[in-house]
């Protein structure tokens, strides 16, 4: 017999249709595939493409319909010819985490709850999907659908210290979570959702078409979800962070060196903000210094130099600082040319977005930051733009870092 099915929601893609149906056929019948579902744990919610139930534990499955070579650097994703997005163990580990406390509050007085184990697992669906993880921090959680069914079929998945026989516990794992699960929404507004991407514990990241144009009008989507019921106070300096980056381009006519930023708006119950941005063609700068296969010429370097100062003076005329400049942030496309993204942290100054600096220390990444703007954000100049945009060009010239460390 086949595994059991529990369709909360509707599979966005073909790539998530063919997962469901794939597990189905390949897995025994004491397994149960619940999908397409959003819970809410102490206030977070969170979306989660399958959830397997196994006799020894429960998978958190994020399903990528991804092709090609991707590249993965620390927190990043680098898929073959697309722009970056940030791995979806990231955000999957944080839903396993919710979904294991989830369980245990269904059931404080069940102490065995404690001891199921919530892994977090990506699924790749296409045929020609690679992976080259260097830095190996995502490459065991990473499964082929092909060989998906034995993956989730083997109790070598499980640390030890953990249960690895579960089947009492399978019925009120089930009733939990069916219990609290809401089907996820697949449009907001305007924009039908076409794949879940990325994320971490801030925001979700999607590819969505646009209702009326279709796949000629795809975007990338950030949803942020947000407390609608906390202080005005604390909701306004939310609001003021999420929607730095709308308000900023806001104030730059539109330049072909800089991805464009379509829309920001909130849901109608206030519980999430939408960032819309381009969709563009191409890869992040970083992949063509770290992969020889995409080295550029002299002229090509000079090129995407000249683009990005460009876009740094059209910005830095109308008073609008980056703050984040490094390789993730340049976006080279087919033709060679380089567009400047990533203005999620940038500083008008007028003074409308200067109060966010302390709140983004974290965020910012600081090896490309210049020495008066390291720990500080709202030190951040023109000049200290252009610091940052040195380091990068170092490194594009010499395939290094300019120094060690940010320190």
């Amino acid at each position: 017999m086949a595994a059991t099915i529990i369709p909360v929601g509707t599979p966005r893609n073909d790539s998530e249709r063919l997962a469901i149906a794939y597990l189905r056929d390949h897995l025994p019948a004491q397994y149960t595939i619940i999908h397409n579902i959003e819970l809410t744990q102490e206030k977070e919610k969170f979306e989660v493409d399958l959830i397997v139930l196994a006799p020894h534990g429960v998978y958190v499955v994020d399903v990528k319909g991804v092709h090609g070579l991707v590249d993965i650097y620390g927190p990043k994703w680098y898929p073959e010819g697309r722009e970056p997005f940030t791995s979806p163990l990231i955000r999957g580990r944080l839903n396993a985490k919710l979904l294991k406390a989830l369980l245990t509050d269904s059931y404080p007085a069940r102490l065995e709850m404690r001891r199921i184990y919530v892994a977090a697992v990506v699924l790749l669906t296409a045929n020609d999907a690679q992976i080259e993880d260097h830095n190996g921090k995502d490459s065991d959680d990473i499964v082929p659908l092909k060989k998906s069914a034995i993956y989730l079929q083997s109790k070598a998945t499980i640390p030890s210290g953990w249960a690895t026989d579960i089947r009492s516990l399978l019925s009120p794992i089930q009733a939990a979570i069916v219990g609290k699960a809401r089907k996820p929404p697949l449009i907001y507004r305007d924009w039908h959702v076409d794949e879940k991407l990325g994320g971490d514990q801030h925001y979700t990241e999607y590819r969505a078409r646009h209702t009326f144009i279709g796949k000629r009008g795809t975007a990338r989507l950030r949803i942020y979800h947000v407390d609608p019921y906390q202080d005005i106070t604390a909701r306004q300096q939310e609001l003021k962070i999420i929607s730095n980056a709308f308000r900023t381009i806001g104030q730059i006519p539109g330049h072909p060196n800089i991805l464009n930023i379509r829309d920001f708006f909130a849901s109608e119950d206030g519980s999430y903000f939408v960032l819309v941005t381009e969709d563009a063609q191409g890869q992040a700068l970083r992949q063509y210094i770290k992969k020889a296969s995409l080295a550029l010429t002299f002229d090509q370097k000079l090129r995407i130099m000249r683009d990005v100062l460009t876009a740094l003076g059209h910005a830095h005329s109308y008073q609008v600082i980056h703050r984040n400049m490094m390789p993730d942030a340049i976006i080279v496309s087919p033709d060679g040319h380089a567009r400047l993204s990533s203005f999620e942290y940038a500083r008008a100054n007028n003074g409308s977005t200067s109060s966010i600096g302390r709140e983004i220390v974290d965020a910012i990444d600081q090896t490309y930051q210049a020495p008066e703007c390291y720990g500080e954000p709202s030190a951040a100049s023109a000049s200290s733009d252009l610091f940052s945009a040195g380091l990068v060009f170092y490194e594009l010239l010499t395939g290094e870092t300019a120094f060690n460390s940010p320190t």
